[in-house]
């Protein structure tokens, strides 16, 4: 999915600068007097520069949250002080141009993560229902006819065979790595030997799925 970002910077070279950190990982439209920003358009994130003559990026993003309440807004700055004065307009981040080649890339990649739609999965357990983002699972382990579905600081002990649990979870990122286990690779932290590791949890790894996980792995890291 492509995603459409707004600069609005009246500063041409940091536009520049901006775009060029930007790359292929968004479709930027640029923006140098702010008079010409339509702010009835819809764009996924904006990009602005808070201290601008004509209209400050502050009174800009308060305009364009009226519309598109979603929208994800990025201040980017030269001024900290103002910083504080950008809260109430509930933005995502801030960037400091002055760290602009360091700190963008890490917004961006959380940007992506904030736009990209999250899947929830439904599991009831006892009579209650239980709702979950599938990316906040960290695997799923089959035990004496149960499933346990480990998340970050807890785990659901399922009544179903693994196989169900499998037909619910939509990611391509889930993978076997072997009969007892469904793995989320986005959680995978080291792979040694025959093993997986999610934050210090070993997940042992058949020679069967070995070469598939590996390949797969390589377009999570």
């Amino acid at each position: 999915m492509t995603y459409i970002l707004a600069i609005v910077d009246d500063d041409q070279k940091d536009i520049e600068k901006i775009k060029k950190l930007v790359g292929d990982e968004m479709e930027c439209t640029c923006f140098q007097d702010v008079k010409v920003f339509d702010t009835k358009i819809y764009y996924d994130a904006l990009f602005l520069d808070i201290d601008m003559p004509e209209k400050s990026g502050l009174e800009l993003a308060r305009e364009y949250r009226a519309l598109h309440p979603h929208t994800c807004i990025v201040f980017i700055t030269n001024h900290n002080e103002l910083v504080y004065k950008a809260i109430n307009t509930h933005p995502f981040d801030f960037i400091r141009k002055e760290n602009l080649e360091k700190e963008l890339p890490l917004v961006l990649k959380e940007l992506k993560r904030e736009l990209t739609p999250h899947h929830t999965v439904s599991f009831v357990i006892k009579g209650a229902t239980y709702i979950i983002n599938e990316e906040d699972i960290y695997y799923c382990e089959s035990f004496n006819h149960i499933t346990i579905v480990h998340l970050k600081d807890s785990e659901l002990r399922v009544n179903s065979q693994l196989k169900s649990i499998i037909s619910k979870l939509t990611s391509p990122y889930f993978m076997r790595t072997g009969r007892s286990y469904y793995v989320n690779l986005k959680h995978v932290t080291a792979l040694e030997n025959q093993e997986l590791i999610l934050h210090q949890i070993h997940i042992p790894i058949s020679r069967y799925h070995k070469k598939a996980i590996l390949e797969r792995l390589k377009e999570v890291i």
